[in-house]
């Protein structure tokens, strides 16, 4: 069986039926991860691997396996996908505070892409700014430098 199941494939349970009804608003929105590209997929892998360990207090890699193997699934059929087909899926490893917040911050990263690259936006903010600190890092450096030595 795909680690993505469709609609109908075993489905949720009764008892997590009613956690489904009051999902976020943003896990409605549809997304085709086939726009997302090679690097983007890698840098949420990245993301999930590091937001799954730091909920669950240790290293997971069959859920982070599944999350990437649903990215995939995902990029595969080229079909837009709600939040709620992966909700499903993560309920029961994530229960369902953690699994609300994920996803919340999953949707968030994915349905914020920049057109161009395909990564997510908040992946270049964050690397635009790091780039940012050491630039000014380097300017700082140089400028402590030349006040010692003005030779330089």
């Amino acid at each position: 069986m795909p680690a993505f199941s469709r609609a109908g494939e075993g489905g949720i349970s009764r008892k997590n039926k009613s956690s489904i009804v009051s999902l976020p608003i943003i896990l409605k929105k549809k997304v085709n991860f086939a726009k997302i590209k090679k690097e983007g997929k890698e840098e949420l892998a990245q993301w999930t691997e590091t937001k799954v360990t730091t909920m669950l207090s240790f290293e997971d890699e069959v859920l982070n396996g599944l999350i990437v193997n649903m990215f995939d699934e995902c990029s595969e059929t080229g079909e837009a996908v709600d939040g709620t087909k992966f909700y499903e899926q993560l309920l029961p490893f994530l229960e369902k505070e953690n699994t609300e917040t994920f996803m919340s911050e999953l949707w968030q990263l994915v349905t914020n892409l920049d057109e161009e690259t395909g990564v997510p936006k908040q992946f270049i903010e964050a690397r635009e700014a790091q780039k940012r600190k050491r630039e000014e890092k380097a300017d700082q450096f140089r400028k402590s430098r030349e006040d010692l030595d003005p030779r330089i």
